[in-house]
């Protein structure tokens, strides 16, 4: 039986992470300003989403992989 974690809850997460990235970028492209601190903005949300998928999958697997050895 698998344990009681919120999936979805934790999936919606990883969209708004997702969706501020693709807004930072569609502004970058609006605005005739420099690229520098869109950049800087996009790189903290991509290294935001990479944690919240790590911690995203180790929980999926945690919960629905049965590890037998």
């Amino acid at each position: 039986m698998p344990r009681e974690d919120n999936f979805l809850e934790m999936f919606v997460v990883l969209l708004e992470n997702a969706n501020a990235g693709s807004a930072v970028l569609v502004e970058m492209l609006l605005k005739d300003e420099g690229t520098e601190k869109y950049a800087r903005r996009i790189k903290d949300l991509d290294h935001a989403g990479d944690n919240l998928t790590h911690t995203f999958l180790t929980r999926l697997n945690q919960t629905f992989c049965n590890r037998t050895t």
